[in-house]
């Protein structure tokens, strides 16, 4: 009698044993889901690589995974870089190559014009090819995903930033004791206003950054330290999507080689028509390019913050700002916006 209940006990432990390592295994598996800020490359990369032959990874939160089909729970070391059209995603791809000393940065003590911007962006001069390009199309700050720095090889710097623009202050309340407010603004009429404000470049219209703009190409003239620095970007992806529900428009830029960094840098406006919220959100990743942006890594990290700042606090101004025009058949004056101007 005591063996058959000492069995029974042994195999109690057993099942219990059994049922814990199921259960935590279940979990494990399902980390990945619940944890996920959706992370890494965009979706058109996953049908790129199965077209090449590629292996079809996933990358989520930091962890790489084998494909849908595979019946294993756990991590795979995948065989990374793939290379998909010329191009290599992974964190086992190459960073991009430091450029030699010479040239150095275009700089000048004196805010260039933009006539001499466009002359230098009429250069044209060629994208530094980087790894994991394009994968910012992944990222949407708006809903949550992010760039994963494990999906990149080493030394990548990662910036985000989003503002929402439809929320404000406002400091007249009736109530005494209260001393602002936030106040809801129409997401149409800003998600228009935004998308005109990003096409003209307004985010730079600040006091220590001039731009200008020929054809695909784009100059950038920024002040560090009381000196200006001329870089160039081309614009390599425009879009705009607009469903029932949502609406997006974004402009991808990449750094040329006059540039001291190589990398990509995406800028997006959003609207969820459900909540009526309208956001504005940066989103690049780069490796220094020219040696002095290697040796001045943690200054130039610090301004790319604060240009993201700036960007979003002047795309918040835009959308609210209104200019007094003239109208030629009336004779009357008309507060003007973004959009009429446009």
């Amino acid at each position: 009698m005591r063996s058959h209940r000492a069995l029974l006990a042994a195999a109690g432990i057993l099942i219990g044993a059994y049922h814990s390592h199921a259960t935590s295994a279940l979990m494990a598996a399902d980390a990945p889901a619940r944890n996920l800020v959706p992370h890494g490359p965009y979706d058109g990369w996953q049908s790129r690589v199965r077209n090449a032959g590629g292996t079809g990874l996933r990358l989520r939160g930091g962890a790489q995974e084998a494909n849908e089909n595979s019946q294993s729970t756990h991590d795979m070391d995948v065989k990374l870089p793939v290379e998909v059209g010329g191009l290599c995603y992974g964190p086992k791809c190459k960073a991009p190559e430091r450029s030699g000393l010479f040239p150095l940065p275009r700089w000048s003590l004196l805010r260039p014009t933009v006539r001499e911007l466009t002359a230098v962006a009429a250069e044209q001069p060629e994208v530094i090819d980087v790894p994991n390009r394009g994968t910012t199309a992944q990222a949407c700050l708006f809903k949550g995903r992010r760039l994963n720095p494990a999906a990149f090889p080493e030394g990548v710097f990662i910036n985000e930033r989003r503002a929402l623009l439809t929320g404000r202050f406002d400091f007249r309340t009736d109530e005494p004791n209260t001393l602002s407010g936030i106040v809801k603004d129409d997401g149409e009429k800003f998600y228009r206003r935004g998308v005109v404000a990003m096409k003209r470049l307004e985010f730079l219209n600040l006091d220590w950054c001039n731009r200008a703009r020929y054809k695909d190409h784009m100059v950038i003239a920024s002040r560090v330290f009381g000196v200006w620095t001329t870089m160039t970007n081309k614009i390599i992806r425009e879009t705009s999507e607009e469903t029932r529900q949502y609406a997006r428009t974004t402009l991808t830029l990449a750094m040329t080689k006059h540039h001291i960094l190589a990398g990509e840098e995406q800028l997006a406006i959003h609207w969820d028509k459900k909540t009526d919220s309208v956001a504005f959100e940066v989103c690049s990743f780069s490796w220094p390019l020219h040696p002095v942006a290697a040796i001045a890594q943690p200054i130039l990290h610090d301004t790319q913050k604060r240009a993201a700042i700036d960007f979003c606090e002047r795309m918040f101004g835009a959308v609210r700002e209104r200019r007094f025009r003239l109208d030629k058949e009336t004779g009357k004056v008309y507060e003007a916006t973004l959009c009429d101007d446009f």
